[in-house]
């Protein structure tokens, strides 16, 4: 039996949320005697760790909150699922690459970056001919066509500003013997940089089959998409994988951008992620760029913390079929619900989880004396306080 550590949570790749899931059906809300804090749920596991649930439901119906049993048993007796993908790890030969650049062309590829030239061009063109005449003195008056090479020259620059932020863009070509850094003149002339940044454009401003203007969301969702692929193409996750959350800083105009005040960076996208646990490595993204989201998502019948982990899973298993995985969650996705689901697919879940979700044992609302540990079984269900 595995060693559990109280609210522990092993494989984590990003900090806990605190998003208010409060709404899902996969919530009771607490009454006023109700203890709100974490309980922990896991399977048991040789590397696991964390308080844990695991719910074992095969052949079984959806256990009930009346179904769990007091367990005083020292050894559960889980199904081990064998870890049955093959070769996991890196898929990326490493003789002929020599640089982190040209492991940074493995994701944004040559094929990607033509495709973003090509539309910032014809947005461009697009742009300045409906402007009518122009200024003598516009800064639009001698825009040429973006090459590849130009581009590639202005995202090495984009990434060299994010290590060396400055309160304004124009700082970064000023002359002032304070200020001035000598690489991104050297690069661009102020004028040019601005034109490609202003003008940048990865995708038509009107969906192309409806014709109906283009939402935030569809604007970067190919982009998102391709790179989501690739890391899957480079890249096989290994027997314990993580989900959760992150929030990608981001101020400007878009319906989906969120707020927590709870965290580093409170305003952003929110992007959702199946990690590596051993490496860290990201396998598979989503976006979350609201309604249109949660609509596209399978399973309509489950609540959005199980459809998304489900979604993020099927991208992975798609991309190199096999089963036995170990899945790591925190409390905003942990539930016997999803636990069901994932065993079905031979998927063994363990994690943090809130005491108010459905299907939970009553009994660990009850607050326990420090050092105390009880445990609850439901069938081939095993739960640690």
């Amino acid at each position: 039996m595995a060693t559990f550590s109280p609210r522990a949570f092993f494989g984590g790749a990003f900090s806990e949320s605190e998003d208010d899931f409060s709404e899902e059906e996969n919530y009771v809300p607490p009454s006023d005697s109700d203890d709100s804090s974490s309980t922990e749920a896991s399977d048991d596991d040789d590397g696991g760790g964390g308080d844990s649930t695991s719910v074992d439901t095969q052949n079984s119906a959806r256990p009930r909150a009346a179904d769990w049993k007091v367990y005083a048993d020292n050894m559960p007796d889980f199904t081990q699922f064998p870890f049955t993908v093959t070769n996991p790890g890196s898929q990326v030969s490493t003789c002929n690459l020599n640089s982190e650049l040209e492991y940074f062309q493995l994701f944004f590829t040559d094929d990607l970056m033509d495709n973003i030239v090509r539309e910032t061009n014809r947005y461009a063109r697009e742009k300045i001919s409906s402007a009518g005449e122009l200024p003598k003195d516009s800064i639009w008056k001698d825009w040429e066509d973006v090459t590849l090479t130009e581009f590639k020259a202005f995202l090495g620059v984009i990434i060299d500003m994010a290590l060396n932020p400055k309160p304004e863009l124009k700082e970064y070509f000023s002359q002032d013997i304070v200020n001035k850094m000598p690489f991104f003149p050297h690069v661009f002339c102020r004028k040019r940089f601005l034109q490609m940044f202003w003008m940048l454009h990865v995708a038509p401003c009107h969906d192309a089959s409806s014709g109906r203007p283009a939402t935030g969301g569809s604007k970067i969702r190919d982009v998102v998409h391709y790179i989501d692929a690739k890391c899957r193409e480079h890249f096989r996750a290994g027997p314990k994988i993580c989900i959760d959350e992150s929030t990608v800083g981001f101020k400007g105009r878009v319906s989906f951008k969120c707020y927590n005040p709870q965290k580093p960076t409170k305003w952003g996208m929110r992007v959702y992620a199946l990690a590596d646990c051993q490496t860290g490595y990201i396998s598979a993204i989503e976006p979350y760029y609201g309604s249109t989201t949660t609509d596209s998502l399978g399973r309509p019948e489950l609540p959005f913390t199980c459809r998304i982990v489900l979604h993020l899973l099927q991208k992975v298993q798609q991309a190199t079929p096999g089963s036995g995985y170990h899945l790591y969650t925190d409390r905003i996705y942990t539930s016997p619900m999803l636990a069901e689901e994932l065993l079905l697919q031979r998927v063994q879940l363990t994690g943090t989880v809130m005491p108010n979700r459905k299907q939970m044992p009553q009994q660990v609302k009850k607050k326990l004396k420090k050092g105390e540990v009880a445990a609850f079984r439901k069938g081939r269900s095993y739960m640690v306080l």
